[in-house]
């Protein structure tokens, strides 16, 4: 059976660094899973500190580092999500595209598997309503997580 390590749940990008030794290293996965980037943009959009001044990509890249000095696990980036319900949300979409697309870099760079997933949560929520995928505009539905287990299925199948 193959050991699956999920890293970035509540955490900004510094937050899964700190704990990246115990909660990931320690545990020799044969599986990284990464989602993280929506509560660095939070920290953007609520007290103006940029990406940059937040060293985000400078810590993804550690983060992703590490995990392939230390382990021999497969890794998948997943990339963020926001839905615009509440309409508060709308303009946090610009900088969930910027993560979206330094994520996707950083993970070329590594040769390890990314899954954009803001657009197809976009489209699957105009589909089915955003009621149905999320219950704040961050946080998923039992549907929304279905969704999102199916795409990193699917992106897992090349490396599993």
């Amino acid at each position: 059976m193959r050991k699956i390590v999920s890293l970035g749940d509540g955490f900004t990008v510094q937050g899964v660094r700190r704990f990246l030794t115990k909660d990931c290293v320690l545990q020799k996965p044969d599986v990284v899973s990464l989602l993280v980037g929506c509560n660095d943009v939070g920290i953007m959009m609520n007290t103006g500190k940029s990406l940059m001044e937040q060293e985000f990509l400078k810590n993804y890249r550690k983060i992703l580092k590490e995990i392939k000095d230390a382990t021999n696990a497969k890794i998948i980036c997943a990339g963020p999500f926001i839905f615009p319900w509440p309409l508060v949300y709308q303009n946090w979409i610009s900088g969930i595209l910027e993560v979206e697309m330094l994520e996707g870099m950083a993970a070329k760079e590594q040769n390890v598997i990314f899954l954009p997933l803001h657009g197809k949560m976009q489209q699957k929520a105009e589909q089915d309503g955003y009621q149905a995928m999320t219950v704040d505009g961050i946080h998923l539905t039992e549907k929304g997580n279905k969704f999102l287990a199916e795409e990193w299925l699917r992106a897992s199948a090349l490396i599993l």
